[in-house]
C-alpha cells in the first residue's frame, strides 16, 4: 500500500509514499477511517530515513509533550522529538499556510538505546504508520479552523439518526456515559473526541479515531440535535445554558488555533453559530443507566430498537 486515505469528519487526508519504504500501515483503531474514495483536502508525501535539516523557525505552539508548532516564511513545521529518541527530532512535518499540501519526514534511526525502529520489516521492506500520535489530529484541527468546524473533547450517541454530543473535560464522565450508552446499543460516535461541522441544514456530530478510556469509535456522522455540558451530581437535572455561557464552554472544551488569526475568526464564527441553532444544556448527572432515563423523559428519546435502526 503506497497511498493511504484518511476520512474523519467530511476531510480526506492522503498520504503517499514518496521513498524510502515499501509501504503503509496504520493502527487498528484507525481502521474504519481509512478509505479509497474521494478527494483529498490535503495530501502529504511520505519519506523515510535521515530527516533533513530545516530550521523550525518562530514557535507558535507548545504542546507541552512530544510535539510543537512552528512557522518560517508561508510554512507550518512540526518536529516531534522525545528522550527515547534522543534530542533530535524522530518525525518531522512541513505544511504549506493552506495545509493542502505537506511532507512528512519519519527517521530511520534506532532509538538512543538502539532497540527501537519505526519501521516494520514485512518481507518486501519497511512498512510505516504515518498516523502515530499526533499528526493526524493537528491536521484535521487546522483543517476545520480553515473550513469551519470544531473538534471539541465529548462523547457522542447517535440515537437512529440524532446526534447528542456529551461535553467534558478529563475526568467529568466522558467515558462513563459512553458505558452507559453502550449497554442500552446504542451506537457511540465517540467518547472522548468529536467534529462538528455545519452541512446543508444544519450541524452535524462526526465521530473521530481518538477514543478514551472507553476505547468506541464510530467513522460515520449525524444530525446534531443537542449539546450537553456534564458535570457529575447527587442527582440527574438539565438546564438551558444562556449563548455567551455556552459559547465560552464550547471554547474551553475544543481545541482552536490560537497561533491563526483567520482560523480563530472562522472557529468563532462557527461556534457563536453552534450556540444560536442547537439547543445547549447543563447536565448534573448520576453515573448510572438513570439520567439515561431521565434524559428520556426529558426529550422522548427513541427506544433502543429504534435506537438501533
Amino acid at each position: 500500500m503506497r497511498e493511504l486515505k484518511l476520512k474523519v469528519g467530511e476531510l480526506i487526508i492522503e498520504f503517499r509514499a514518496a521513498d524510502g519504504f515499501a509501504g503503509f500501515k496504520y493502527p487498528q483503531d484507525h481502521q474504519p477511517f481509512i478509505t479509497s474514495e474521494g478527494s483529498p483536502r490535503c495530501v502529504v508525501n511520505v519519506h523515510y530515513g535521515r530527516i533533513p535539516n530545516i530550521k523550525l523557525g518562530t514557535p507558535v505552539f507548545q504542546s507541552g509533550g512530544l510535539w510543537s508548532l512552528h512557522k518560517r516564511d508561508a510554512k507550518y513545521i512540526v518536529p516531534l522529538v522525545s528522550p527515547v529518541w534522543g534530542p533530535s527530532p524522530y518525525r518531522l512535518a512541513t505544511f504549506d499556510e493552506s495545509f493542502r499540501t505537506g511532507d512528512l519526514y519519519i527517521s530511520s534511526a534506532p532509538s538512543a538505546d538502539g532497540t527501537l525502529i519505526q519501521g516494520t520489516f514485512d518481507g518486501g521492506g519497511f512498512v510505516l504508520d504515518p498516523l502515530a500520535y499526533p499528526l493526524d489530529e493537528v491536521l484535521v484541527v487546522n483543517l476545520l479552523a480553515l473550513e469551519g468546524g470544531i473538534n471539541i473533547h465529548a462523547c457522542g450517541v447517535d440515537l437512529g439518526g440524532r446526534g447528542l454530543a456529551f461535553c467534558g473535560t478529563s475526568g467529568t464522565g466522558k467515558s462513563t456515559t459512553a458505558r452507559i450508552w453502550k449497554k442500552r446499543n446504542v451506537r457511540i460516535l465517540s467518547d472522548d473526541r468529536l467534529i462538528l461541522r455545519k452541512r446543508e441544514g444544519g450541524f452535524w456530530v462526526y465521530g473521530t479515531p481518538w477514543h478514551g478510556e472507553a476505547a468506541l469509535s464510530y467513522a460515520g456522522g449525524v444530525p446534531l440535535e443537542r449539546i450537553y455540558f456534564l458535570a457529575q451530581a447527587p442527582a440527574n437535572a438539565a438546564r438551558p445554558l444562556s449563548r455567551a455561557d455556552a459559547a465560552s464552554r464550547l471554547l474551553v472544551h475544543s481545541f482552536p488555533t490560537f497561533y491563526d488569526s483567520e482560523g480563530m475568526e472562522v472557529t468563532l464564527r462557527t461556534i457563536g453559530e453552534v450556540c444560536r441553532t442547537v439547543p445547549i444544556y447543563e447536565l448534573g448527572f448520576v453515573p448510572n443507566e438513570t439520567v439515561l432515563d431521565y434524559l428520556d423523559g426529558l426529550h422522548r428519546l427513541p427506544s433502543t430498537a429504534a435506537a438501533r435502526a
